[in-house]
């Protein structure tokens, strides 16, 4: 049976050398972390020292989803275990929604 393909990639999470990547499991999480419509304007693009930094559509989305940033932070910890993770950063503009992300540690 065929399936939408936003149905076929809300049940899909990474496997393989994906797996561990903190950042790829939140990616792939986005959608169910903040919700169907946020997801579509807004993407985690990279973790840099404790903060996840989240490229949004505009600075509308940028402040709509910084008012949600504690419930998201514990979607986050809660679903992955990202404990390094303590502060979420907005970046508003156009980004591209398949956007190659980055994990940085400093």
């Amino acid at each position: 049976m065929l399936k939408r393909l936003g149905e076929a990639l809300a049940s899909w999470s990474p496997r393989g050398e994906d797996a561990g990547d903190p950042l790829a499991r939140a990616s792939a999480a986005w959608p169910q972390v903040v919700g169907a419509e946020a997801a579509r304007n807004s993407q985690p693009v990279r973790i840099s020292g404790d903060a996840l930094v989240v490229a949004t559509r505009s600075s509308a989305w940028s402040e709509q989803l910084s008012f949600l940033s504690e419930r998201i932070l514990a979607s986050i910890r809660e679903r992955f275990g990202l404990t390094e993770v303590r502060r979420l950063r907005f970046r508003g503009g156009p980004f591209a929604r398949h956007a190659t992300v980055r994990v940085l540690r400093g």
